[in-house]
């Protein structure tokens, strides 16, 4: 006999896996064992189980539902729609800091999962006292994070299309401020936030395609020469291919290629410069050289000749002392 792996969706952020003997197709709506209470959940996914594949891990199937089943399974969601309302008021009257979004029952109300959001833990013992003496049921409080919050309740995003979280994503990537500056988004914290009021998911699809494109561009706000002007790079499209540079009196816009090509250019010319000065510096520095060895060469000869006047000098005055001598 095929044994069947099939995810189930029950209201959760996750898939759930069970195990079947039985044929199930996708969007079959199942009833399973859940630690002994029976849910029902919607087929998502279906396959056939390997070999050697360890079975005992998974939850079991107890039927595909019928159409009483499903009757009973529209009541339920109806009641558990209006027990929302009643699940936060009962909080709010115990001035409990949570927001209560999500009420699961079983098919026969034995069991009651209750999934709220909250900035911090709640003590809601309390509350639990009271609702177990209302409902007559076993309870189960769940605080979860607002990205799980959106994933399971669904929405439109921004694009018009649903959520990815709630489409696709089984796990949440961490989304930083960074990504958006990477990609040259205006820093609009309300508009690149998602109905779970965190980052959106999608500013991490393309960062790292911008992050690549952008390795040829130079940096945003640098200061470049133009036509022996400043200008500033105020913009850039990296997609395009192309950037925007100004100063006070016009503004340009360029290909990177044409950008490469002027930075070239200047950078040539800026070189030629640099080389004539320093020939001429040093053109300069061996004429002063060469100026002073000729002063020297001078000094030196002078210097000999006055040496030999004072000899001379010297030679006749002892001359004369000795002719007087005798």
């Amino acid at each position: 006999m095929d044994i069947r792996i099939v995810g189930i969706r029950f209201d959760e952020e996750r898939l759930t896996y069970c195990s079947f003997s039985d044929e199930i197709n996708i969007g079959d709506l199942a009833v399973v064992d859940l630690e002994g209470f029976p849910f029902a959940g919607t087929v998502e996914k279906v396959r056939f189980a390997r070999e050697d594949e360890n079975l005992e891990i998974y939850d079991r199937i107890i039927k595909v539902a019928s159409q009483e089943d499903k009757n009973n399974y529209q009541d339920i969601l109806k009641k558990d729609i209006r027990l929302v309302g009643e699940i936060q008021k009962e909080a709010d009257a115990l001035n409990l800091s949570m927001t209560v979004f999500r009420v699961t029952s079983s098919l026969d109300n034995s069991k009651i999962k209750v999934m709220y959001t909250a900035d911090d833990r709640v003590d809601f013992r309390n509350l639990l006292k009271i609702l177990a003496s209302k409902l007559h049921a076993r309870l189960e409080l769940r605080q979860v994070g607002p990205r799980d919050r959106a994933k399971m309740v669904g929405g439109i995003g921004i694009c018009g299309r649903p959520l990815c979280c709630s489409s696709f994503l089984n796990t949440f990537d961490i989304i930083s401020i960074s990504m958006a500056k990477n990609q040259m988004l205006s820093i609009n914290i309300p508009k690149l936030s998602g109905q779970c009021g965190k980052l959106i998911c999608c500013l991490k699809y393309e960062n790292e395609t911008y992050t690549k494109e952008k390795e040829g561009f130079p940096k945003l706000g640098s200061v470049v020469k133009y036509e022996n002007r400043n200008m500033k790079i105020i913009n850039m499209n990296v997609l395009n291919k192309t950037l925007t540079i100004s100063d006070k009196e016009s503004r340009l816009n360029l290909t990177l290629d044409e950008f490469n090509r002027l930075i070239n250019k200047e950078r040539k010319t800026n070189n030629n410069l640099s080389n004539n000065m320093i020939n001429e510096r040093k053109t300069t520095v061996s004429n002063n050289r060469n100026s002073g060895e000729n002063k020297n060469k001078n000094g030196n000869t002078n210097r000999r000749k006055d040496r030999g006047k004072k000899h001379t000098r010297n030679f006749s005055k002892e001359r004369r002392r000795n002719d007087n001598k005798k």
